[in-house]
């Protein structure tokens, strides 16, 4: 009977040391997955922002496009500028908790495309570009993209077949 006098302490702290590091781990994936919903959640008012921030540059695109038109660039390329280009080349909106960016380029005209109003009219293409960035914290932001379609003041000669669009937005596109 002595022989098996000193067998459960060890045991008993066999097992406790086995329990305990189940806790730190489970305590490891509870703060794990809160950091992840935090940045989630973060990720999701920047991109309600940067929305919210495309319609009302669609809305006042006439005034914009004069002030911010750049030439048309790749997108892949606009994804690899680091913030300094955006910094010089872009107009800003400074808000309390998102810096934003935004530039728009002119895509074009397609002089076969009529628009659907009251009064017919070619269409022009643009693209509307927006990057937001957490303020003191450059790692999280985001870069929307969308493509509109406005009338045109020149009038081209339609040299293919004539198609109907529609005024306003068409694509949306989240590029970061």
């Amino acid at each position: 009977m002595k022989q098996y006098f000193g067998f459960i302490l060890p045991t008993i702290f066999i097992f406790m040391q086995i329990y305990v590091l189940l806790g730190m781990t489970a305590m490891d994936q509870v703060f794990l997955t809160q950091k992840w919903l935090s940045d989630q959640k973060a990720r999701r008012l920047l991109i309600n922002e940067a929305e919210s921030l495309l319609r009302q540059l669609t809305l006042s695109l006439n005034e914009v496009k004069e002030r911010c038109l750049i030439p048309v660039l790749p997108v892949h390329q606009l994804r690899s500028y680091p913030l300094k280009w955006w910094y010089s080349h872009a107009c800003t909106r400074k808000g309390t908790v998102f810096r934003s960016y935004y530039i728009v380029e002119a895509l074009g005209q397609d002089a076969c495309a009529q628009l659907r109003e009251e009064k017919p009219a070619q269409a022009a293409y643009y693209r509307l570009t927006v990057l937001l960035i957490k303020e003191h914290d450059e790692t999280t932001k985001v870069m929307l993209q969308r493509t509109l379609v406005m009338s045109s003041h020149d009038v081209e000669p339609c040299e293919g077949k004539p198609h109907f669009v529609d005024w306003g937005p068409q694509t949306w596109y989240e590029l970061i």
